[in-house]
């Protein structure tokens, strides 16, 4: 994909907000260089998964599925009865990368995550949507 609107910025593939002024050096407002993993991953951490962890803390999938989708997507997503994946990309983005992220902080302190009482999706009442 050519560098312009749409197209994801570095490590954390960073669409939303970008300023393309400059294509060789896309940068975010008030951070810099999206090319800069550090600056990169400030961004992706408190501009897209901050807001979404406190808008879902129960719900650390739809979390994730905002990320890729935007949390109003969600919110209407899971208001309409929907797995909060419904419509993200390969409609299991939230749902891969929490296991991602649960096996990977489960090898760093050497354990295994035992997936068996994982439940896929359970719809939660509004309060926490």
């Amino acid at each position: 994909m050519p560098p312009g609107a749409g197209c994801g910025v570095g490590l954390c593939q960073i669409t939303y907000g970008v300023n393309w002024a400059s294509p060789s050096s896309p940068c975010f407002p008030g951070f810099g260089d999206l090319f800069n993993p550090l600056i990169n991953l400030r961004v992706a951490a408190t501009q897209f998964l901050q807001p979404a962890l406190e808008q879902f803390p129960y719900n650390h999938i739809a979390a994730f599925a905002a990320y890729n989708l935007g949390i109003s997507a969600v919110q209407q997503e899971i208001a309409e009865g929907l797995d909060p994946d419904a419509r993200t990309a390969g409609s299991n983005y939230g749902y891969d990368v929490f296991t991602n992220w649960i096996n990977f902080t489960a090898a760093s302190c050497g354990y295994t995550a035992d997936w068996s009482m994982l439940i896929r999706f359970t719809p939660l009442p509004a309060v926490y949507a």
